[in-house]
């Protein structure tokens, strides 16, 4: 007797071009798993969701697999929230279509969250079991992401949870997501069954790198760097420009030979609006570095010729935020290319420190003062999370910066000064309540317990944060004000100053900037925290603003000239503020340990109850937010800032 899958790809077609949005590795192992499968006697039909019009409604993927398009809204791009709000129509019309073929499954397996949602109702009305693998995680990526930008919604992480107790069985592509899975859902591990991804070794192999570079027309003397991926933040390629320019910085000889290749992303405006806007900002960022000459936008391509592209690299460069399991990295290897990646997620489990899986090669050509030493690190070495920032490696006999004394002793590769004095009076300029929190409460609670006095300044009102259509504005930023005092108490800050500007309308002003000079002025502070206005993600407006705003009171603030009426009668002095630290910031230069405050930070946090409340995983993906920020020097838990010396 055949037996039949009934595998769900809602989003995810397997037969879309790779590397535009929403079509990356997920769609390459549902394409080659529904193969594979079908080779082995198994009927597998794979539900999609119809995205491009010329498609036809089935189309044959291999022996006993198929693709069947199922129409769920107008056909087209969406984004994930738009197709959820048509996953009951799916769901329907997939139903039928099935009723109407006379066909039956014996199991449903479904990838991401959102074909979990359309296989909790299929399972049950079919009366056959699930199996479901994430892909992604949602707890997981906000602990990385965003939520500005890219914020994961409470229904994804409803439907996760949900599909991970009622689940038959739970696909995970490493040990790590299986962790995951355990400590933020609660999976019983017994159900959980790891399967690592692979390759398809007759596409990914090794190819002489000079043979590769001529079929691609490349120069053979050139230094190549090659990014692959959907051109998204989560994908880190921000972090590899901001990296690449301030390599040039450091060594201007390089610009003549070094080249990042960038592959992935839609590059026609009429093939994916939404892509090419985030193509168009990255060129902003190019072009801020003058790096135009060094950074080609190459595009999508199919994996035959993006074989060619991994083999005439001298490094893959795999700089994600996060990763489920990282096949760029795998495919790379197997062409014997070098990696470099960030520590996260499943590329831990691919890239060994110091090592690499077989089949790489060593990047061999001499540097311009001859062969690297033999105790240099490899090319491919696995550099700690969100390394691409170009922290100097950190020596094993020296210690990252912990909050022990009055004193913090230097740290190898933390770019800070030869001590740390722990500053007797310190403000946190920033736009909301909870923002503070959010941002550096645990490193601020670890400057009380030592004797600082400290402020916090907040620019708004938090006046329209809520989902309650019924919470007048006034009411909640009242509301607001009475949670950050508390949230302020519950770590000893002893006064605050509220401005009082509606939330989602700061303007970058004089008028504002005098309001934080005076703050500046009245409170002392000898450094201040405040959100990093470079960040290149920073979207809210009002994070950009408390930002510069900040800055520009720290600079007004020390010049008798600025705003001089403040100082009339002799009541108000100037005062120069030494040190700045930025918090959100993608280029950190200085890691504090708070293992000793980060409960009271979560207490801190908890304070918030209009913003917060009802979160029951709130405390457990802050330790692991705050594990994963401590995991780049080896500190069980850690708040990053970038660091700044006023002359």
């Amino acid at each position: 007797m055949t037996r039949r899958i009934a595998m769900l790809s809602v989003h995810a077609c397997p037969l879309a071009k790779l590397g535009g949005r929403d079509s990356g590795g997920m769609n390459v192992y549902v394409r080659e798993l529904a193969r594979v499968l079908g080779k082995r006697g198994i009927e597998v039909d794979v539900f999609t969701r119809w995205r491009e019009k010329y498609d036809p409604r089935i189309q044959q993927l291999a022996e006993n697999a198929r693709v069947i398009h199922i129409e769920s809204g107008p056909i087209g791009y969406w984004p994930k929230m738009d197709v959820y709000d048509h996953l009951d129509e799916f769901t329907a019309k997939l139903d039928e279509y099935v009723a109407a073929e006379g066909r039956s499954y014996d199991l449903i397996h479904a990838h991401y969250w959102l074909s979990a949602s359309v296989a909790k109702t299929l399972a049950a009305r079919w009366r056959v079991p699930r199996i479901q693998m994430f892909h992604t995680l949602g707890l997981v990526k906000r602990e990385v992401m965003d939520e500005d930008i890219d914020g994961e919604s409470d229904v994804r992480v409803t439907i996760e949870r949900q599909a991970v107790q009622e689940s038959a069985a739970i696909v995970a592509a490493s040990e790590i997501e299986l962790g995951e899975l355990r400590d933020l859902y609660g999976a019983d591990p017994a159900r959980v069954h790891i399967i690592p991804c692979g390759v398809d070794p007759t596409l990914f192999h090794p190819i002489r790198q000079a043979d590769a570079r001529e079929k691609l027309g490349r120069d053979q003397c050139e230094r190549i760097v090659l990014f692959v991926g959907r051109i998204e933040q989560i994908k880190g390629i921000d972090v590899l420009l901001r990296a690449l320019g301030l390599l040039f910085q450091r060594r201007p000889d390089l610009r003549s030979d070094v080249c990042l290749l960038v592959v992935g992303g839609a590059l026609d405006p009429g093939d994916d609006a939404p892509e090419t806007e985030k193509i168009l900002e990255l060129r902003r960022l190019v072009h801020e570095h003058r790096m135009e000459a060094n950074v080609n936008f190459i595009g999508s391509l199919d994996q035959e010729n993006l074989a060619l592209y991994y083999a005439a690299a001298d490094v893959c460069a795999v700089p994600s935020l996060t990763e489920s399991f990282g096949l760029v990295a795998l495919e790379a290897m197997a062409c014997g290319t070098p990696v470099v990646g960030t520590r996260v997620g499943g590329l831990q489990t691919l890239i060994e420190d110091g090592e690499s899986r077989p089949g790489a090669r060593r990047c061999d050509r001499a540097g311009p003062h001859g062969p690297p030493p033999p105790n240099a690190p490899c090319a491919w070495r696995a550099r700690p999370r969100r390394a691409l920032h170009l922290a100097e490696r950190r020596r094993q006999d020296q210690r990252a910066i912990r909050l022990g004394s009055g004193i913090l002793k230097r740290g190898e590769g933390l770019a800070v000064p030869e001590a740390f004095a722990i500053p007797k009076r310190a403000m946190a300029v920033v736009a909301h309540p909870d923002d503070v929190d959010f941002g550096c409460s645990g490193t601020l609670a670890g400057f009380i317990e030592r004797g600082t006095h400290v402020t916090y300044c907040l620019l708004t009102s938090g006046d329209k944060g809520t989902h309650d259509p019924k919470m007048p504005p006034e009411t909640l930023a009242e509301t607001r004000e009475k949670e950050q005092r508390a949230a302020g108490e519950a770590i000893g800050v002893k006064e605050f100053v509220f401005l009082r500007h509606h939330d989602g309308e700061l303007e970058r002003s004089m008028a504002l900037r005098e309001e934080v000079c005076l703050a500046i002025r009245v409170h002392k502070p000898d450094l201040v925290f405040t959100n990093d206005p470079w960040s290149h993600f920073q979207i809210h407006p009002d994070h950009r603003v408390a930002g510069w705003s900040g800055m520009d009171g720290v600079i007004a603030a020390r010049d008798h000239l600025f705003f001089p009426d403040q100082l009339a009668g002799g009541k108000l002095a100037k005062h120069r503020v030494s040190r700045v630290l930025l918090f959100g910031s993608r280029e950190p230069n200085v890691w504090f340990d708070i293992s000793g405050t980060l409960d009271k930070k979560i207490k801190a946090l908890q304070s918030h109850r209009s913003q917060l409340g009802g979160r029951t995983e709130f405390p457990k993906r802050m330790r692991m937010w705050a594990k994963s920020i401590g995991a780049t020097w080896n500190i069980p838990a850690a708040e990053a800032f970038r660091y700044i010396e006023l002359a």
